[in-house]
């Protein structure tokens, strides 16, 4: 799970790095959770399509609640 809240911009360089981490979730069969996006981050995720291949939740409650229920 990858909490931005403490993230007010997305650069090419953290997209770089958050898709590499996307790549060895899906590699390990697992689900990469991202939650607490501002709306500039997320209008970037909305950007470049990674709101189709994340599961994104507003907040880490959320997020934490709902890790039993991800299905790979």
């Amino acid at each position: 799970m990858v909490d931005l809240a403490l993230a007010p911009y997305m650069d090419s360089c953290r997209l770089s790095t958050l898709i590499k981490a996307l790549q060895i979730t899906r590699a390990r069969k697992t689900k990469l959770i991202v939650c607490n996006l501002s709306t500039r981050v997320r209008s970037v995720f909305e950007l470049s399509r990674l709101t189709t291949v994340l599961t994104i939740f507003e907040n880490h409650t959320q997020a934490v609640l709902a890790q039993p229920y991800i299905s790979s």
